[in-house]
C-alpha cells in the first residue's frame, strides 16, 4: 500500500514511528525493532516519484512517499534511515506521545491544535477515573492526577476539567456546571440573572 504522509518519531522504549495521512489519522505504527529494511526507490514514469519501501521482519511491505522532488526525497529518506539506526543527526526524534485522558474527540482536536508546534503528539486514551465533588477545578484535577498516577499510567498524560463561572452570580455554577446543565439547563442559569443590574 502507498501512504502519503508525514512522519513522527517517538523515543526509545516506545513506538518508534507513526505515519500519518493528510488528515492526521494514523495509518501505520511500526517499532524500530521490527524493521528489516528501509530503502529508497524511484518509480519510472513521465513524472518520477520517489518512495521509501519499508519491509518488516514478518515480511510486510509498505511503500511510503516522502518529498515532492528528488532532492527532498533523498534527504527525507536519509533522515528516516538515521532515525531508524538511532542516529538523529538532521532529524528530530524527540516527539513524545502525549496521552489525553478523554472520550471526547473534540477535546483531542483542541489539544492537537494546541501542541501542533511542540514535540508532543496527543493521542486519546480511554481510562475512567473518579471525579470528586470539590469547591475548585484545581482540587478535582489534582485528585484525578493523583489517582491516575497511583494506577501506574505512564506520563506524560493530561486530564482537564471545565466549568462555567458567572461573575455576576459569584462564579455559579462553577465546578457544578455539568450538574446544573443537566438539571435546570442554560435557561435556568439565565433566569438567576434576571434581577441582576450591571
Amino acid at each position: 500500500m502507498i501512504i502519503q504522509c508525514s512522519l513522527i518519531s517517538l523515543p526509545a522504549g516506545n513506538l518508534k514511528f507513526l505515519f500519518l495521512d493528510k488528515d492526521g489519522k494514523t495509518r501505520l505504527k511500526i517499532d524500530n525493532s521490527q524493521i528489516a529494511s528501509f530503502e529508497l526507490y524511484e518509480h519510472d514514469g513521465e513524472f518520477p516519484i520517489f518512495y521509501n519501501e519499508l519491509i518488516t521482519k514478518s515480511g510486510e511491505k509498505h511503500q511510503i512517499t516522502t518529498g515532492v522532488n528528488e532532492s527532498q526525497s533523498k534527504q527525507n529518506h536519509q533522515d528516516l534511515k538515521n532515525a531508524i539506526s538511532g542516529d538523529g543527526t538532521g532529524f528530530n526524534p524527540k516527539i513524545n506521545e502525549l496521552k489525553i485522558i478523554t472520550s471526547n474527540d473534540g477535546k483531542l482536536r483542541e489539544f492537537s491544535q494546541a501542541f501542533e508546534k511542540t514535540s508532543f503528539y496527543p493521542v486519546k486514551a480511554l481510562f475512567d477515573y473518579p471525579e470528586i465533588q470539590a469547591s475548585t477545578l484545581e482540587k478535582v484535577v489534582d485528585f484525578g492526577l493523583d489517582w491516575l498516577s497511583a494506577k501506574k499510567i505512564q506520563p506524560p498524560f493530561i486530564i482537564d476539567d471545565a466549568g462555567i463561572f458567572v461573575e455576576a452570580l459569584e462564579n455559579f455554577p462553577g465546578v457544578y456546571s455539568r450538574y446544573v446543565y443537566d438539571t435546570i439547563g442554560l435557561q435556568g442559569v439565565l433566569k438567576q440573572m434576571e434581577s441582576i443590574r450591571y
